[in-house]
């Protein structure tokens, strides 16, 4: 699969790591190849493409008013977009290795990073200082969220923390067992956290994962009160609906599926066989569309999709055009 910049017209070559959606609902923006693009909602036009990043984006985080966009890349930088103008206005550098994820607290002034280097970094959004490093995880930091309050970082790494924001300080650690966490959510009241699991095990002197499954954590007690399965491969990305009473998951099954919070029932399963893997999901303020990456594009890379959540269908494919020239 090629893996060079794609030209403001075209998709993207390459995976697609992350998605967001503005808070005004009009526009998508992706990040994947070296590149990233942002997509009108409605016409699934492709609006522009920012370029600037030496490597692959791995995570991307908008600010509550919609006018800045944060960018964590495989070259170890994050970088700070005006969505209007598609300008960068500042590069954060600071990190010994790839940023994996990037967070902006509730109040839209400090951004939080977590990188490959195994530590959180917390950053003056508008100018530019490093406020705090936390360190503190034996292994990269897979995946991040900041808690409604705003006051602790929720991080992924081989087991679930929750840091005190103030004081860079861990609170608590979550007990898992034989599986690791790979990705997070936190439900809007903040009393519930979802991890997606798996089980790192040797098979003929090779590494597999297996016992794919979703844990509910109460999040004063650290306890699991749930466990949800049937995924058949690895589990990349869960998220919450905004009304705090859906999971939904995505799966190297070709599959994402959505999960009654509170019983634990599948409700729905969302099929996608271009897909070989679903790596990032989104969802709409009002819960009705949830946007993913897909399988190839046009243009060699992931392509967009639009699902509807009532009735599990496609309802938009964003592709861009492929430029002839």
């Amino acid at each position: 699969m090629k893996n060079t910049p794609p030209t403001s017209n075209e998709g993207h070559r390459g995976c697609i790591y992350s998605i967001v959606i503005t808070p005004d609902e009009e526009k998508i923006i992706s990040g994947g190849d070296f590149a990233i693009k942002i997509w009108e909602m409605e016409s699934g036009t492709c609006l522009n493409t920012l370029e600037g990043h030496g490597e692959f984006v791995a995570s991307l985080a908008i600010t509550p008013d919609g006018k800045r966009l944060i960018s964590g890349s495989g070259d170890g930088t994050i970088k700070n977009w005006d969505v209007k103008t598609g300008r960068c206005l500042r590069t954060f550098e600071g990190h010994k290795k790839y940023v994996d994820v990037v967070v902006i607290t509730p109040d839209g002034k400090t951004i939080v990073s977590g990188s490959g280097d195994r530590t959180i970094k917390l950053w003056d959004l508008q100018s530019g200082e490093c406020l705090q490093t936390v360190r503190g995880h034996p292994v990269r930091i897979r995946s991040m969220v900041i808690s409604p309050s705003g006051e602790q970082i929720i991080t992924a790494s081989e087991a679930i923390r929750i840091w005190d924001r103030a004081s860079g300080t861990c609170m608590m650690t979550f007990e898992h067992g034989p599986t690791d966490p790979n990705s997070i959510a936190v439900t809007p009241n903040g009393d519930k956290l979802v991890s997606a699991e798996c089980e790192e095990v040797e098979v003929d002197y090779r590494i597999d994962f297996e016992n794919h499954c979703i844990k509910i954590w109460d999040a004063k007690s650290g306890s699991c009160v749930k466990t949800l399965k049937g995924h058949a491969d690895m589990i990349n990305t869960v998220i919450v609906t905004p009304d705090g009473k859906k999971v939904i998951s995505g799966s190297d099954d070709h599959t994402m599926r959505m999960w009654d919070l509170e019983s634990g029932e599948c409700l729905r399963t969302f099929e996608d066989q271009q897909a070989w893997t679903f790596v990032t999901i989104a969802i709409t303020a009002d819960g009705k569309r949830i946007i993913s990456n897909s399988g190839e594009s046009a243009d060699g890379g992931d392509s967009i999709k639009i699902w509807d959540v009532e009735t599990g269908e496609c309802v938009k494919t964003l592709e861009g055009q492929l430029d002839l020239e």
